[in-house]
């Protein structure tokens, strides 16, 4: 597997970070409610897992930079 540089990191951070902003943002919509999918087993156990994702893209990201 080839290694990623810092660039792939970043873009990998940016991807997950904008559908853990997508995923928090739905929490409140219709479809949110009315399928009962606003709970840790749905919209919002989406976002997190995204998020600590995204946070751990970040990490690797600034690791390579410096």
């Amino acid at each position: 597997m080839k290694k990623w540089q810092t660039k792939q990191w970043f873009a990998f951070t940016a991807v997950f970070a904008f559908a853990s902003f997508i995923s928090f943002i739905n929490i409140g919509s219709s479809f949110g409610d009315e399928n009962n999918f606003n709970g840790i087993i749905g919209f919002t156990g989406i976002g997190i897992l995204s998020a600590l994702v995204s946070v751990f893209g970040l990490y690797k990201s600034s690791k390579k930079s410096s």
